[in-house]
């Protein structure tokens, strides 16, 4: 597990440790745009300005393992979250999650890629963002302990 206090200075940057970073900064952003997550539709618009640029909405290790042609974003917001209070969801609910559908996807674990961005075939690893902005690499046979409703 990863801290939101991690920064690129204090870290290896690695393609999994950019990853990490990158899924850190997008969430962070997701949470103080306003005490409400953003709407599913529009997350990635929503938050673009407070993140500054488009390059943490782009995982380093999807380059060559996502389907079709590359994205502005390798990540999804979990939709159940679209709107919400966030002092009214638990911490341990996923935020963001690796995804190869693009430019504002929302919905829930349907739009994991397949394969994984990380790890080999056998051994596959999704990097999710939890609400309370937590960074966690889970194992494939692990994404059924998951939490995705508020």
């Amino acid at each position: 597990m990863v801290s939101s206090s991690y920064t690129p200075e204090t870290i290896v940057p690695t393609p999994d440790v950019i990853e990490l970073y990158n899924k850190i900064e997008v969430g962070a952003r997701v949470q103080v745009t306003t005490n409400h997550f953003p709407a599913a539709r529009t997350w990635c618009d929503d938050i673009r300005d407070a993140v500054g640029n488009e390059k943490p909405f782009v995982c380093p290790a999807a380059a060559g393992k996502a389907a079709g042609q590359p994205s502005r974003c390798y990540y999804a917001f979990n939709a159940k979250l679209s709107g919400l209070d966030m002092d009214k969801v638990n911490p341990s609910t996923v935020l963001l999650f690796e995804s190869d559908r693009g430019w504002n996807a929302a919905g829930g674990p349907e739009l994991l890629p397949s394969p994984a961005f990380h790890g080999y075939t056998t051994r596959q690893v999704f990097v999710v963002a939890l609400a309370d902005g937590t960074v966690e690499r889970v194992k494939n046979q692990e994404l059924g302990s998951l939490r995705w409703d508020p």
